[in-house]
């Protein structure tokens, strides 16, 4: 069973930097309540759209986060056998969270507590990770962070903080994930660059594909790139195929980003355009050179035009003039 999780970098950010409470208020407070609310999908996986552990304190900072799986699809069962009513304990190395309430007609809502554990702060504390708040604390519970988390972590030679730690466990880089990016052949690729990996679907797999498409020497940044990018092996392939010289990772980057395809290529030369070099058709590109552009020029008695004049004329103005002396 999967379960949208709606986390992103932005909101561990948010959950790391949010602790601006004194600590002699956290320490009176060991307690933390909120509410909870949940919309339910009715199919064959229950799966959970979206559910929140919502929060509020004095100054009304409000922080959000998702459930585990396991607990969501727990809390299913239970509405379906005791006629919606919910009651659910998630005990973790960081506190336990008790929660209770209603789910009818694929939406629940109820409310939660949460008990930290009173030795957490100071086994975190003893492993070099200083300044946990209650909100850390609350949030490494709904994760499941704990000590042995830190461990790992330092056992694969990282020298993590707290949002390195967190993001990890959301994001689920663990020994396994890390050594098949080494095997890969990314020995010193750092944590975030990790985690990142796992935000966007890089596997091992991605990895062996984008180095089969001779664009190169790939890195870390370049494999990321890439994907967030969607460049696969078809759109390589289909650059290569326009006959614009050898491309090598810079140059098929820059197709994506520009926009540069078949279609605008075979719309330039279609107008007489000669285009061998992908640095012509990027310049012409970037200033907006389009075969309409060049119609325009034409009908304006400009003929036989190569890429260079073109650029001239759009960076030089002259297709300015052009149209003020259409419109007097």
């Amino acid at each position: 069973m999967t379960m949208k999780m709606g986390i992103c970098l932005a909101t561990l950010a948010a959950l790391t930097l949010a602790g601006a409470t004194p600590a002699a208020t956290l320490q009176q407070s060991p307690v933390i309540e909120g509410t909870w609310t949940g919309r339910f999908r009715a199919d064959d996986d229950d799966r959970g759209d979206r559910f929140r552990l919502q929060r509020w304190d004095e100054d009304g900072w409000r922080s959000a986060m998702s459930l585990p799986d396991d607990a969501v699809a727990e809390l299913l069962r239970q509405a379906r056998v005791n006629d919606g009513v919910v009651r659910y304990t998630l005990t973790r190395e960081a506190g336990t969270i008790e929660l209770e309430g209603r789910i009818s007609d694929g939406r629940g809502r109820g409310t939660f507590t949460f008990r930290e554990a009173p030795a957490f702060r100071g086994q975190m504390e003893a492993l070099g990770l200083r300044r946990v708040d209650g909100d850390d604390v609350f949030a490494a519970a709904v994760h499941d962070v704990g000590t042995e988390s830190v461990r790992e972590l330092r056992s694969l030679g990282f020298d993590p903080d707290w949002g390195d730690v967190m993001a990890a466990s959301i994001f689920h880089v663990d020994r396994g994930f890390v050594q098949e990016v080494r095997d890969a052949g990314f020995e010193g690729t750092s944590l975030q660059q990790l985690v990142a990996f796992r935000v966007h679907g890089i596997t091992p797999g991605y990895v062996a594909e984008a180095r089969s498409m001779g664009l190169g020497r790939l890195e870390e940044g370049d494999i990321l790139a890439m994907k967030i990018h969607h460049i696969d092996a078809d759109f390589v392939r289909e650059a290569r195929s326009l006959g614009l010289g050898r491309l090598d990772f810079n140059d098929v980057m820059a197709m994506k980003i520009h926009g540069v395809d078949r279609a605008f290529v075979e719309g330039l030369t279609a107008e007489g355009i000669e285009l061998d070099e992908l640095d012509d058709v990027m310049a012409l590109r970037i200033h907006d050179i389009t075969p309409e552009y060049v119609r325009e020029l034409m009908a304006e008695g400009f003929e036989d035009l190569d890429a260079d004049e073109l650029l001239k004329i759009r960076i030089h103005g002259l297709d300015r003039i052009l149209t003020k002396r259409r419109r007097r």
